[in-house]
C-alpha cells in the first residue's frame, strides 16, 4: 500500500479527489442551504462568494467610501422563494454560455440615492465537480509506463 503513493500522478489524484468530494459535498449543500461569504481586499474592493441552488457565483464590486478589512460569512436556510427568480433578474446575464458559465453585470440599488456595479461570474457546480472526477480518476488509475531495457531506441546501461 506505501507504494501506491509514489510519484507525484497519485499524489495530485488524490488531491484533485479530496477538492472535487469538498466541491460536491457544497453541491449537495447548495440546495437546502445557502451560504455567503463576502470579504474585502482593501482600496474598497469588495467580494462576495454565493452558494446556493447548485450554483456558485463570485460577485464583485467597488465602494468609494471603504471600509477597513473584514470577512463576513452568514447561511440561510432556502425556501421556495430562492428557487425562483422575480422576472427583472432573468436576464442579467451579459455573455451566457448555453446556461452553464454566466459573467453577469448589473447595476443594485442600495439606498434610494446610492447604486453600485456589481460585476459577476455563475457557474453550476456540476462544471467543476465533473472534471476534478475524471481527472482525479485518470491520475490514480493510470498505471505508471516501464520502460524496457532491450527496446531499439532506448539506452541501456552497460558496464
Amino acid at each position: 500500500m506505501g507504494d501506491f503513493f509514489h510519484g507525484w500522478r497519485r499524489k495530485t489524484g488524490c488531491v484533485t479527489l479530496l477538492m472535487a468530494l469538498a466541491l460536491m459535498a457544497g453541491w449537495v449543500r447548495s440546495f437546502t442551504v445557502g451560504d455567503d461569504f463576502k470579504f474585502t481586499s482593501g482600496f474598497g474592493h469588495y467580494f462576495l462568494l454565493t452558494s446556493y441552488s447548485g450554483e456558485i457565483q463570485l460577485l464583485g464590486w467597488e465602494d468609494r467610501y471603504s471600509q477597513q478589512k473584514f470577512v463576513f460569512w452568514r447561511s440561510w436556510r432556502l425556501s421556495e422563494a430562492h428557487w425562483s427568480q422575480p422576472e427583472p433578474l432573468k436576464n442579467l446575464a451579459v455573455f451566457n454560455l448555453s446556461r452553464v458559465i454566466r459573467f453577469t453585470r448589473f447595476t443594485l440599488m442600495i439606498a434610494p440615492t446610492t447604486t453600485t456595479q456589481l460585476t459577476g461570474f455563475v457557474c453550476p457546480y456540476w462544471v467543476i465537480v465533473i472534471p476534478l472526477t475524471l481527472l482525479s480518476g485518470f491520475l490514480l488509475l493510470m498505471k505508471d509506463r516501464v520502460l524496457k531495457p532491450n527496446v531499439v531506441g532506448v539506452a541501456t546501461n552497460r558496464e
